[in-house]
């Protein structure tokens, strides 16, 4: 993990994992991170596997007070288990992660991912365009997620 400063619409990130520093850029008022092909962030349930080779950009939160952090994340998703995702990231072990994926039958879909030891998925609707509004959302003491498909209104996640 690498210590960094970039500011973007009023937020700071100030970690970067993976080179992810050398995988931005700004363009058009937009935040682009480029994911790297065959890159993952999970923990197989079997221990078997674990990969932590995604580039995260992280900017720390207290979520002892609420917040609300939406995004559009578009993404070329091409092959299986292609994904642009937002993390609430704790350590290598544990983390929580909110993506836009390419499932087993090449269709686009919401997943939450919840990581403690062992990654544990849920597969959400499928969305038939190559983007998605996001939203993490926390009242304090649980954290929500959201998305949509247009900018009208925000389908809930179940808790994870």
């Amino acid at each position: 993990m690498k210590n960094i400063s970039l500011i973007f619409s009023g937020i700071e990130f100030t970690k970067a994992i993976n080179d992810a520093e050398n995988h931005y850029r700004v363009s058009d008022s937009l935040l682009v991170v480029d994911g790297i092909g065959g890159s993952n962030y999970f923990i197989s349930p079997d221990g078997m596997r674990a990969e932590a080779t995604a580039p995260i950009l992280l900017k720390e939160i207290d979520n002892s007070r609420p917040f609300t952090f939406t995004t559009c994340v578009e993404s070329k998703i091409e092959k299986i288990y292609d994904a642009g995702t937002i993390y609430i990231y704790i350590d290598n072990e544990n983390w929580l992660k909110f993506a836009f994926e390419r499932d087993e039958k090449l269709r686009c879909r919401v997943v939450t991912v919840k990581t403690d030891g062992s990654s544990d998925d849920n597969n959400h609707d499928i969305i038939g365009q190559d983007y998605v509004y996001m939203r993490i959302a926390s009242n304090g003491k649980q954290i929500g997620y959201y998305y949509l498909t247009k900018r009208s209104r925000l389908e809930s996640c179940p808790d994870i």
